[in-house]
Formats: structure tokens, sequence, C-alpha cells
């Protein structure tokens, strides 16, 4: 299983959206 890839993603997903807003 790829877990750590995706909360890798999931950190990544978070920090452009706080980027964006």
């Amino acid at each position: 299983m790829e877990f750590e890839e995706i909360v890798l993603r999931r950190c990544l997903r978070d920090s452009t959206v706080e980027g964006f807003k």
C-alpha cells in the first residue's frame, strides 16, 4: 500500500488550498 504517498499528497493539497485562499 502507498499510504505515505496519499498523506503527502493530501498535505500538499491542503497547503495549496491555503495558499489560494
